[in-house]
């Protein structure tokens, strides 16, 4: 009992705080039944995600009652790579664990007890309950108001979480296993300080916005240090798309993770195909058709341009996991709590413009053992980082500011970007005056320098840092490097449609061409040497990527000629190189202003054709729409589909909703058009390029019968002169379509597990489906060099 007496006015009011400890029994499985038969009965509990005592609870779960079977437990060692915890979705009032008190004196020096109010506003969980920070913010009357105190709670919080992944660490680790878990994925405090305590970091797409290349820098940093040979990441989860995702969406997020560091992908998800309890057509989907999605054979896609999607990630996951990472710079991030929603740090673009490449470390991550400066580098082994840089909007430490002079005395330049950062204030530390002292020691220290907001790359390369990448181009293309001991690999990625320039990589090995779509490998016509660096032209669609391989042994297992092109004419279309038979050029009859082909030995060739474009469209398809439909029984869900064909004639390709009768389509286009060769006289052709518009979803072409291969979706063009005939030529292309128009026309018959689907208000609109755009034949005349 509490006995409390106030003096009471007009102008005060009175708040009681009682805090006390109790089980909350908060599930992630709820069943709402009270059969208690058996440990599995009544759903599951959510154990303490901050302490090791609550990875412990797990673990004997696992030990007791599914590893019990010595069989089960051989199987998983045989076969399983990883212990995985998904997203932590854990709702309270405030994140805690009963150890938090204990482990909060103990790295901060002073009790919380008395600071409670301070910390019971906004710690809960960001993600999951961003309008329940809690019910009252109490702040003090300092000049932080009191966020010293909730900074301190939050490193307390950190702790107990790191020793909760230790924990299940050294479990998995004795079963063979390696540890993935999304890492803080939703809890209140800076992700980066514990990344590095697991085996394979993972993140996952929904929260990183799909499409913020920033936030993936924020999360790839420090595993990069860690020497974290896998980045995972959970990609796919967009809201609102059930089987309206398309791939090249879907690639195109892919891409950007690439780009920010990720380099293995796990999709959002994989759905079970036969009947399910009070479940109609389509069958079990994948959180209830509110997110995408389902990759199941009731896509149009499954058989036609998923598995070339899958091989496209799949090589460029093997070049972005060889060997290590080579960044240009780190950035400074101080933070007591990750943005749940990740947004950009960095705020202006002059790095991205000159192609450096940069990932952040919080200051904790300079306390790991491969934070060192060596030759003025930090983390030398990986991924190398030439400079570090602080930016105004940063706060420090005191320890922090005292690493970054350690760093700058070894040699490695340290950067102010706009005015001096501020102070992280932790609770009851008086070091404010300190950690300005530091600050203005470290400001006149040698190898620190100061420039102003947005002209960080500009004094980099005034120090002659240059990017190990350096990108000109009126696009935005992100370069990632990655070297082992006789390989460097580079993968870049095109944001922006059509742009041109070039790129100077710090190498002089011999350049190779790495296709994603197809695997093959060739060495690289177009190059120059400048000094120590290679200058590589391209001109990239979208969203398109391209990967290189710069090595000196790849001359035993690739054909390499011993000259390279320095000019090549932009009526050039494609090449092939062997030994026996040279180089062969493939040069269209189309218009050029500057046909000189010129080679590394100073040799010159003029390619202008005395012809007129020789280009066509193909016009006059046929195209048989399949319609996969529900069957009768709308309850069969096991069916893939009820199939039926349309047949429409098209002069031009457009979009199934504008063809009449294929408004609610969806399933797989069969289209297919025929052309004379050679279609004139004019000129003695030899071959022919195809060209396709953008693919959504996929395609699988054949020219009078013989398959094409795959086709990059964001710039579909194949060499079809192997395939040609004199006379009638035909193409087909069998085209995946999205599934979401008829779905959305029969969305209201649709159950899941006795459920509507959980899209709630107006239905998301109908999406463009089957071939849209002009395809093209492009002649072209062979010319061979020997070289």
């Amino acid at each position: 009992m509490v006995s409390l007496s106030f003096n009471v006015s007009e102008h005060y009011s009175y708040r009681l705080f009682a805090y006390y400890q109790y089980q909350d029994l908060v599930k992630n499985l709820d069943i709402y039944e009270n059969t208690t038969g058996s440990i599995f009965d009544n759903g599951s509990y959510t154990v303490d995600h901050f302490s090791a005592r609550g990875a412990q609870t797990t673990i004997d779960f696992w030990e007791n009652y599914i590893l019990n079977d010595t069989d089960i437990k051989a199987l998983l060692q045989e076969v399983g790579r990883y212990g995985w915890e998904d997203s932590i979705e854990i709702k309270s009032n405030i994140s805690w664990s009963p150890c938090i008190p204990e482990i909060f004196e103990q790295i901060n020096g002073y009790r919380l007890r008395k600071f409670l109010p301070l910390v019971m506003y906004g710690n809960n969980n960001p993600g999951v309950q961003p309008s329940y920070p809690g019910t009252l913010e109490c702040v003090l009357d300092s000049e932080d108001q009191g966020q010293g105190y909730v900074n301190d709670f939050r490193a307390a919080l950190e702790k107990g979480y790191q020793n909760y992944l230790d924990r299940l660490s050294t479990w998995l680790e004795g079963l063979g296993l390696g540890y993935s878990a999304q890492v803080s994925y939703n809890l209140p405090f800076n992700m980066e300080v514990s990344i590095n305590h697991v085996v394979a970091p993972e993140c996952e797409s929904l929260a990183f916005n799909n499409n913020n290349i920033d936030g993936y820098r924020q999360f790839s940093g420090v595993a990069n240090v860690a020497q974290k040979n896998v980045v995972s990441n959970e990609m796919g989860a967009n809201l609102e798309k059930a089987f309206a995702l398309p791939l090249s969406e879907l690639l195109g997020q892919i891409n950007t993770a690439f780009a920010g560091g990720v380099n293995h992908i796990v999709l959002h998800g994989q759905s079970y195909t036969g009947n399910y309890h009070e479940t109609t057509w389509p069958g079990y989907t994948s959180f209830f058709m509110l997110f995408a999605e389902s990759y199941y054979n009731k896509q149009p896609a499954w058989d036609h341009g998923l598995s070339n999607a899958i091989d496209y990630i799949s090589r460029n996951q093997y070049i972005l996991q060889a060997g290590q990472p080579r960044t240009d710079i780190a950035l400074y991030n101080g933070v007591s709590m990750t943005d749940p929603q990740l947004e950009t740090m960095y705020p202006t673009d002059d790095l991205i413009k000159a192609g450096y490449t940069y990932t952040y470390l919080s200051p904790a991550n300079f306390n790991l053992s491969q934070a060192s400066v060596s030759d003025g580098i930090l983390a030398p082994e990986s991924p190398a980082y030439k400079a570090i840089v602080v930016t105004s909007d940063q706060n420090v430490t005191l320890a922090g500011v005292m690493k970054l002079q350690q760093y700058a005395d070894a040699g490695l330049p340290v950067m102010f970007s706009g005015s001096f950062p501020g102070y992280y204030p932790n609770g009851e530390s008086t070091d404010k005056a300190a950690v300005y002292a530091a600050l203005k020691t470290l400001n006149g220290s040698q190898n620190v320098y100061a420039t102003g907001s947005g002209q960080t790359a500009s004094k980099l390369q005034q120090l002659n840092l240059t990017p190990r990448v350096a990108v000109y181009t009126n696009g935005t293309w992100y370069p990632v490097l990655r070297t082992d001991n006789s390989t460097d690999y580079l993968f870049i990625l095109s944001r922006d449609s059509d742009s041109r320039g070039c790129i100077t990589v710090s190498s002089t090995k011999t350049p190779y061409l790495l296709d994603s779509w197809t695997g093959k490998r060739k060495p690289l016509l177009h190059y120059q040497r400048r000094g120590n660096t290679t200058e590589i032209p391209l001109h990239l669609a979208a969203n398109q990527t391209v990967a290189f391989a710069f090595s000196n042994e790849l001359w035993s297992e690739i054909e390499t000629p011993y000259l390279h092109a320095l000019r090549v004419p932009s009526n050039v279309l494609g090449y092939n190189y062997s030994t026996s038979g040279g180089l062969l050029l493939h040069t269209s009859t189309d218009p050029c202003n500057d046909c000189i082909f010129q080679l590394s030995n100073g040799t010159s060739y003029d390619l202008s054709l005395s012809s007129t474009s020789l280009t066509s469209h193909l016009r006059n398809w046929t195209l048989i729409a399949e319609h996969w439909e529900a069957p009768n029984n709308i309850s069969d869900a096991a069916i893939q589909a009820v199939k039926r064909n349309t047949t429409h004639h098209l002069n031009t390709l457009v979009s199934w909703l504008d063809i009449p009768g294929l408004q609610n389509a969806s399933g797989l286009g069969y289209y297919s058009s025929l052309f004379n060769w050679p279609s004139s006289s004019a000129y003695n052709v030899d071959g022919a390029y195809l060209t396709f518009p953008k693919i959504a979803q996929g395609i699988k072409v054949t020219v009078n019968g013989h398959d094409v291969g795959p086709l990059d979706f964001t710039n579909p063009s194949i060499d079809i002169g192997p395939y040609l005939i004199s006379g009638t030529n035909e193409v087909t292309a069998i085209v995946s379509t999205l599934m979401w128009n008829y779905i959305r026309s029969i969305y209201d018959g649709i159950e899941i597990s006795g459920i509507a689907p959980l899209l709630s208000g107006p239905l998301p609109d109908r999406v463009d489906n089957g071939l849209i755009g002009e395809v093209k034949i492009i002649p072209y005349v062979t010319s061979r060099y020997m070289i």
